[in-house]
């Protein structure tokens, strides 16, 4: 394939127009556009150091829209990187809810027959040149040589669009889109532009979840908040919380401490929705997140990870957070906040408390260990007896074992006291295993068992 390469041109697609006489396919790439174009004619800031490029093209001839044909050709390509990217009609693709790279087609067909495709792209590697865009040294610190990423890009679309229909089928999520159907029950992804992109239904089940396929034969497990449901996972050290959001029922969470408990959840989950669903994920446990993936694959789910296609609404850095803290703060954002001094603490493994000034901004937060954390040590120091913790009270304990747990509880009692105290905190907000004993000592704290879930499900679904 030839490659045209330039230093700086105003646009690669306008200079890709001029060579049109030339064979196909071909590519130009520039270090720098001083008048990118980006769709309905937008500017598109090209600082040097990211990839701009166009391929000119003959593509098989499937239907349109190319735009996100090609948008899921460039996430495959970024899948390497060990990204998972969002595509966004029409033609963007997230990650972690900011903008990567955008994708414009032209092009021009005769009795059906592609005569040439434009294909830019402008994706950011070293710069994120607005903020809400993203780049990606920003996500794994790596700065990388440009002229090479383009021609490796340029080749794997050339490839790629001459492929036939039968192509592997990947998984997207397709956000910021409105799913509907014609009476023909024909199902469409639609934008506020009335742009479309047909879909073709693979499977419909009882509880009318749909796995949804472009010509191409990509799988879009196509998820819309209040149409079809939402599979989250919260991966802790000492155990997995799966949970389902359905469209008509309330919620229902499934947790598993070893195998064969995870093996049994997946299974009722089978039974509900439909195979290949998503499950998004949030984890502070790599080897956890390894046993579900390898596990979810056996029961036909695919996983996404928090820092893959997420939206963070928060006035955070998230690099700073770990995943855990991310949600819970995201579904205090989401579904608690109210213009409120707020402490959101979760009472797991360590106990993590959060606070939220009255716009919304992470003022900072505090880690400490866990009610059981801290019963361990005391346990492998001591050799006292054991009891368990659902039978702690806030008052004074008669043996040796409800003085061990009740003096415990009081501890994180105290400690978020003086918290909610030290930080003028207007409302606490609960999660996690203690959370349920320290609410009933805490009558102005708001328990809150799937906070994790609730946030991961904001982060998929807020536009």
């Amino acid at each position: 394939m030839n490659i045209i390469s330039v230093a700086e041109t105003s646009s690669t697609i306008e200079l890709a127009q001029r060579h049109l006489s030339s064979s196909l396919p071909y590519a130009v790439i520039a270090t720098k556009q001083t008048a990118g174009i980006g769709q309905h004619g937008r500017r598109w800031e090209s600082p040097a150091g990211n990839v701009y490029l166009t391929l000119a093209c003959l593509p098989i001839t499937y239907k349109l829209p190319m735009a996100m044909v090609c948008s899921t050709l460039v996430c495959d390509w970024l899948q390497q990187f060990g990204y998972h990217p969002t595509c966004k009609w029409a033609n963007d693709i997230l990650m972690q809810g900011k903008k990567l790279a955008g994708v414009l087609c032209k092009g021009a067909m005769q009795s059906g027959e592609w005569q040439h495709l434009l294909v830019s792209i402008g994706l950011n590697v070293n710069h994120s040149p607005l903020a809400n865009s993203i780049c990606m040294q920003d996500i794994d610190g790596v700065s990388r040589s440009t002229p090479e990423l383009a021609v490796a890009l340029a080749k794997h679309l050339a490839t790629a669009l001459r492929q036939p229909l039968t192509h592997s089928r990947k998984h997207y999520t397709c956000a910021g889109t409105e799913l509907w159907y014609d009476d023909a029950h024909n199902y469409y992804l639609r934008n506020p532009d009335d742009n479309y992109l047909c879909l073709n239904a693979l499977q419909q089940n009882s509880a009318k979840t749909l796995q949804l396929a472009d010509s191409r034969g990509y799988h879009y497990a196509y998820q819309h908040p209040i149409t079809v449901p939402t599979l989250t996972a919260d991966i802790g050290n000492s155990s997995t919380k799966l949970t389902l959001f359905q469209v008509s029922a309330e919620p229902i969470t499934l947790q598993a401490c070893n195998s064969t408990q995870l093996h049994t959840a997946l299974q009722r989950l089978q039974t509900i929705i439909a195979k290949n669903w998503v499950i998004y994920c949030v984890s502070v446990n790599t080897d956890n997140y390894a046993t579900l993936q390898q596990t979810a694959k056996c029961y036909g789910f695919a996983t996404s990870i928090l820092n893959g296609c997420f939206r963070y609404t928060g006035n955070y850095n998230h690099q700073q957070l770990g995943a855990d803290r991310l949600a819970i703060l995201e579904a205090c954002l989401n579904e608690y906040h109210q213009g409120q001094r707020i402490i959101v603490a979760s009472l797991g493994t360590a106990t993590t408390v959060d606070l939220l000034s009255d716009q919304g901004k992470h003022e900072g937060g505090l880690i400490v260990a866990g009610a059981d954390t801290a019963l361990q040590v005391l346990y492998e120091t001591t050799q006292l007896p054991r009891s368990s913790h659902s039978k702690a009270k806030d008052e004074l304990g008669l043996d040796t074992a409800s003085c061990i747990y009740n003096g415990q509880l009081q501890c994180q009692i105290a400690f978020l006291e003086r918290c909610q105290k030290k930080y003028r905190a207007e409302k606490l907000l609960l999660s996690g295993g203690y959370a349920a004993e320290v609410t009933a000592a805490m009558p102005q704290a708001i328990h809150d068992p799937i906070l994790v879930a609730k946030g991961i499900k904001a982060m998929v679904w807020r536009t």
